[in-house]
């Protein structure tokens, strides 16, 4: 026996996949023509070397490789895809085909040798050619057909475990009509888009020829999305996580997906929503009642339109819901996508979720600064108070007052203090909590002890804005304004019809106001929360309010590995002094990341910023000055934090 023999083909096909790289780096080539060599070395590693070769493809037109020349064809499309700063890129797309119909097993002997190797099909999984050149490999929709007929009621990849499939412009929607060969009973996650002009696509069809766009009847489309629907149901029953979006879609593409998912009873994850809310794939109340006592169902994301639901949701959820069980006995994660948070509000208690651990909240109507802090209370009111590990909520719409100005127009809401937070405090084994809203926050260092005290796992604290909505001092600095009114600002004149500042009006007044958290506050964090790792916030980096840095870095036990601190528009005067307290609080390497809003250098300010800048009196030079003086000492920072960080290591290592 030989040494290479000594060791069992299961070792050898781990070494593959180490070879291989795909955990780490799953959409590129790395290490195939090894795995090609190893497979050509001896008789006991061409197995080993295949089966990983083989174990995750990113289309079935990989297969073609195995074929002779005579059964297959190619055709090659380059598509000019655009790029940044000067640069260009290209993709090109490689079709195969069958050269005839008339095909038998004997034919494709290898080519279903291989395919029984396939774990998981992958589209993402492209293969890339030297930059910037991008390659994707594509089976027409008359292959699906083909082998459809040769294999009969057998699956082509029988170990199949894995699907993911995106339909665009190139391909006719009657592909779906085929596309039961890749079920099986193995099949435990199918993913399966459809898209004629969104993202990626959308600039792909704009450089595609017009003879090559496919068009079909919808009403024929219907049908193929129907039987591919049944027929997963039929080959596929132990399926374990589902998502579907066909865009355009119909109702009765949704019917059809609903139904599907009533028959998988061991679903683990559902994902069924509404991508940019413009599909009809919305939750109804007995989808909801339905998903609710799935046994396995481990992560769940839906749409919700409050508009199509009855008076009577509430009754119709109950009455589904099980005597001996609580409604998702074993979700982790929820992600809600609905119109308005007071909806959502209303029908989280009827959720149950013993352990939810993940909860995310979208909205994307409009939402009232009065509607917040019962969506907290509510949250805090679940009994998931020793679960609940991350807390997500976004809106896409600015947060509106209960009040209206005397013109008729929204009122800025008031911002988020430390009293809208109060009810989540109870939530003590919180690690994530990320606000993105659109409207202001009131954050000083008393909230932020608080904040690290009532959670002390913390790992990510957001308090994210739309930069669109953060006034910029860069353009409208306010000299006057009230330090007693943190983050309060009011509409210009001529925006609260939509346009834009008036110049000979001036800035409004309140418009910017220095942050009332210092790093003070960052300390706090650090104290209670030794695994924080990614803040973002505005603070005042004023290091002559807080002790000396080594003083603070004695009463931290441990120091965090900061990842991102992302500080809005946050003032600074020494950066060589923050970068040393920096450094004594949170350990510093290459991947951290240290950004503000604010110009590195005068370069971004157009002659418009600019206009004005030059008054007689002076007054106007100062909303100019300091945002690029700031911009500059965050700069320093992070030009100079790293050699601080090896300083530190120099001081523990000899106990200074």
């Amino acid at each position: 026996m030989s040494i290479i023999e000594r060791l069992p083909p299961d070792v050898w096909q781990e070494i593959g996949h180490v070879t291989l790289d795909l955990r780490s780096c799953p959409y590129r080539s790395i290490g195939r023509k090894t795995l090609i060599a190893l497979a050509a070395t001896c008789q006991y590693l061409y197995e080993p070397a295949l089966n990983v070769l083989y174990r995750v493809i990113p289309d079935i037109a990989v297969l073609f490789y195995s074929l002779p020349d005579e059964l297959y064809k190619r055709e090659r499309i380059v598509l000019n895809t655009g790029g940044s700063m000067g640069a260009q890129f290209y993709e090109e797309v490689i079709t195969f085909a069958f050269t005839c119909d008339n095909l038998d097993q004997a034919d494709l002997v290898r080519f279903f040798a291989h395919a029984r190797r396939v774990k998981a099909i992958v589209d993402t999984c492209e293969y890339y050619a030297k930059s910037p050149v991008r390659s994707t490999l594509v089976a027409v929709h008359t292959v699906y057909t083909t082998l459809a007929r040769v294999l009969a009621a057998s699956p082509l990849c029988p170990s199949l475990g894995r699907l993911h499939y995106s339909r665009n412009e190139l391909t006719p929607f009657s592909v779906f009509r085929g596309l039961h060969i890749l079920f099986g009973p193995s099949l435990k996650h199918f993913f399966v888009t459809s898209s004629e002009e969104s993202g990626h696509n959308s600039r792909r069809r704009h450089h595609l020829p017009e003879a090559l766009y496919t068009r079909s009847d919808p009403a024929e489309d219907e049908d193929t999305f129907y039987d591919m629907q049944a027929k997963l149901r039929k080959l596929s029953p132990r399926l374990q996580s589902s998502y579907v979006l066909m865009e355009p879609s119909t109702s009765s593409m949704t019917s059809a997906t609903r139904a599907a998912i009533y028959d998988f009873r061991q679903l683990v994850v559902l994902d069924y929503h509404a991508a940019l809310f413009d599909s009809c794939y919305y939750a109804s109340p007995t989808f909801i009642a339905h998903c609710a006592q799935l046994p396995c169902l481990r992560e769940l994301r839906t749409g919700i339109d409050d508009r199509s639901w009855p008076p009577d949701w509430r009754l119709q959820i109950t009455c589904r819901q099980s005597h001996t069980s609580p409604n998702f006995p074993c979700l982790r994660q929820l992600n809600l996508i609905g119109r308005t948070l007071a909806f959502l509000t209303d029908l989280l208690p009827f959720m149950g979720c013993p352990i939810l651990e993940d909860l995310s909240i979208y909205t994307n109507g409009n939402m009232s600064r009065d509607e917040i802090r019962p969506f907290f209370a509510s949250v805090a009111a679940l009994s998931t108070q020793t679960t609940l590990r991350s807390l997500y909520l976004l809106a896409t719409k600015p947060v509106i007052s209960s009040t209206r100005t005397s013109s008729g127009c929204d009122r800025h809401s008031s911002p988020i203090d430390a009293e809208t937070l109060d009810p989540l405090f109870v939530l003590s084994q919180m690690q994530r909590f990320m606000l993105a809203l659109r409207c202001p926050y009131d954050i000083d260092d008393a909230l932020l002890q608080r904040i690290g005290m009532a959670w002390p796992e913390l790992t990510r604290l957001e308090f994210m804005r739309n930069r669109r909505d953060n006034p910029n001092p860069g353009q409208w600095w306010c000299t006057n304004c009230q330090s007693d009114q943190p983050g309060i600002y009011r509409l210009g004149r001529n925006e609260v019809d939509g346009g834009e500042y008036d110049f000979e009006v001036g800035p409004p007044k309140d418009m910017w106001c220095r942050p009332r958290a210092t790093l003070l506050g960052l300390f706090y964090l650090a104290h209670h929360c030794p695994n924080i790792s990614q803040m973002t916030f505005p603070i005042d980096a004023n290091i002559s309010i807080i002790p000396p840095a080594r003083a603070l870095e004695s009463t931290v036990e441990r120091r965090a590995k900061l990842r991102t601190l992302s500080l809005d528009y946050s003032p600074i005067e020494d950066p060589y002094a923050v970068a040393a307290f920096l450094t004594g609080l949170f350990r510093i390497d290459s991947a951290t990341d240290i950004r503000t809003f604010w110009a590195d250098d005068g370069s971004s300010f157009t002659d418009g910023d600019l206009h004005g800048a030059e008054l007689e009196d002076g007054t106007g030079r100062e909303w100019w000055q300091k945002p690029v003086k700031y911009g500059k000492g965050w700069r320093t920072v992070m030009r100079i934090i790293r050699t601080f960080e090896k300083v530190r290591l120099e001081e523990r290592r000899w106990g200074w």
